[in-house]
């Protein structure tokens, strides 16, 4: 809960930087947060690699050996009979030479992608290209709560959306992975340009 007089982390992620900084909050509004201009940086990171955007027209996906949704687990995509092959797909939200960023609404890829793990034939799908076997490590995870609305009951309610970020670093390089993702990233950039 936030609270005026206390800290709070702010983190500013573009292409190839990310910004942190700690910050007091001034004041507390229904739709906004005034917050004191911060005196020093908590860290400063410059990428090595510039990340581009997936989007829907250039979706993308991940597949990992080390994990299979289950029919009856309430927390892992719908699963249907019908579409087996899609379930375990994971949507990737941004993409570089280095690994990818994958995103899901569904809490059942916390357990099994604790930081550290390691999956060594994980399926890399780029769009207009064969799937690829990319082996992969999980460097950071983000759980990201998002206010959607207030609603108006009895009590004070509050909606919320909660996506989870996976960080995934690509521990080995291969040739047909590294012209892959460079077609990719091609499109990408060149969709930004026009």
């Amino acid at each position: 809960m936030i609270r005026t007089g206390t800290g709070v982390q702010v983190e500013f992620v573009t292409m190839a930087t990310k910004v942190m900084f700690v910050a007091a909050v001034l004041e507390k509004g229904q739709d906004n947060i005034h917050l004191a201009m911060p005196t020093a940086l908590v860290s400063m990171e410059r990428r090595q690699n510039e990340r581009l955007n997936c989007r829907e027209d250039l979706s993308a996906f991940i597949r990992l050996r080390i994990w299979e949704p289950q029919i009856d687990d309430s927390t892992a995509p719908p699963y249907y009979l019908h579409h087996t092959a899609s379930a375990p797909l994971i949507s990737l939200a941004d993409v570089s030479s280095g690994g990818v960023c994958a995103i899901t609404r569904f809490p059942a890829l916390c357990s099994v992608l604790p930081r550290g793990v390691k999956d060594g034939a994980a399926k890399l799908i780029l769009p207009m290209q064969e799937p690829l076997t990319v082996s992969i490590e999980v460097r950071w995870i983000k759980r990201i709560k998002e206010h959607l609305q207030q609603t108006q009951t009895a009590g004070q309610a509050s909606l919320y959306s909660r996506t989870y970020r996976f960080g995934l670093l690509f521990t080995e390089q291969s040739e047909p992975l590294r012209l892959g993702l460079k077609q990719f990233m091609q499109q990408l950039a060149l969709k930004e340009a026009i």
